[in-house]
Order: C-alpha cells, then structure tokens, then sequence
C-alpha cells in the first residue's frame, strides 16, 4: 500500500453487514477518517432541529432520508480539513441520485460490498446492542436483562432503527433502491465484493488484502 495513495472508499451491503465495524477497522489501517450518515443524522437529532425531527420519523419507520438533505449534510462533512488524504463512507450513498451527486462531489476509488443475506441480517439486527455511555455498537443481547456493554459497563440499548418492523422496511429499501448501486460500480470495475459471513477479524484481512 503507498502511503500518498488518496483512497475514497464507499461500503455497501445490507442493514447488518458490518459496514460500520469494517469501517472503523480500515479507517485505523489507513489513517482516513470513517463518515458515518447514521452518525451524522443521530447527531442532528440529538440537537432537536426540524432536520432531526424529520430524520427520527425516518429512523422509526425504517425510510430513507430525503436525498437532499443526505446530500447537503454529507457535502458539509467532505469539506472540512481532515478529509484532504482521504475518507470512508459508511450508509452513503444509497439511491442512484446519491450516485450521481458523489460522482461530482469526490468520486470513490473503491467500493466493498459486504455480502449477507436478508435471514442473517434480521438475525444480526435482532440482537444488535449499542452503548449509551461509550456509544460502543454491535455488541449480541445479553443476559440478564440489564444488558451491560463490555467495553465501558454502561447499559446497552437497542437502537430505534433495529425494530423487527424497521429493518424489514430497510432492507425492502435497499434491494429496491440501493442494489443498483452494485451494478453501476461494477462497470466502472472499482467493486470489491467480501463474504460478510465470517467473524469480523477474518473479514478485516480480506478488506486489507485489497489495498
């Protein structure tokens, strides 16, 4: 890997996947900043504007965010300073539209689709506990029923967007909305395609093997 390679690296895949987790991993390995949508949307809502209004009726029922308003949100991140050698989006883009507005913004140099199909992703989601403290995500339901995170103690919460109603209309949307983003990729010939089924260390080695 060249250390003065600008990597603008996109991660796709279904709700479940590990998107977020092999995106923290490989910004680590890189040294490029990781860009959450979902980070940025639950930061809008905890400052109570209209915009986050909006998104908290969108995370509740499992619907996409207004491509303008992912848009505009994600421009503002791309600008600031710490991007300049680089970035790694995560939950962005997911319509064509998006596509589009990315390709002029900052065009990616990879894409990773994390395979998994729709009966692991329920699986996965259904036990998914993030951390109020810390805000540690992806840890399995524990028992007993006061679920404590294992890296800070705090108490795990189920997030609003992993209800059995949510992520069933999440992953209707991504199959209608967001495979065609597979297929634009892969004439462009920048898709890499990783199995998501095995364990998150195994996954980062074959990412890895890519750059």
């Amino acid at each position: 890997m060249k250390q003065d390679t600008i990597h603008r690296i996109v991660f796709l895949g279904p709700q479940g996947s590990g998107k977020g987790t092999q995106a923290k991993l490989l910004s680590e390995y890189l040294g490029i900043p990781h860009i959450s949508t979902g980070d940025i949307f639950r930061a809008a809502v905890n400052q109570d504007t209209l915009l986050g209004q909006r998104i908290v009726e969108g995370l509740s029922s499992g619907k996409l965010m207004a491509d303008r308003d992912t848009n505009a949100m994600v421009s503002d991140r791309l600008a600031a300073a710490d991007v300049h050698k680089g970035f790694i989006l995560d939950g962005y883009p997911r319509t064509m539209e998006q596509v589009a507005y990315l390709e002029k913004l900052a065009s990616p140099t990879k894409v990773i689709l994390l395979d998994l199909s729709d009966e692991d992703s329920i699986e996965r989601l259904g036990a998914r506990r993030v951390c109020g403290d810390c805000g540690d995500m992806g840890q399995a339901a524990l028992r007993p029923k006061r679920e404590l995170c294992g890296n800070c103690g705090g108490v795990l919460n189920r997030r609003l967007d992993d209800s059995e109603e949510a992520i069933k209309e999440r992953l209707r949307l991504y199959h209608h909305e967001t495979e065609p983003l597979i297929a634009f990729y892969e004439k462009s010939d920048r898709l890499f395609k990783v199995d998501g089924r095995p364990s998150m260390e195994k996954i980062h080695e074959e990412i890895r093997r890519i750059f």
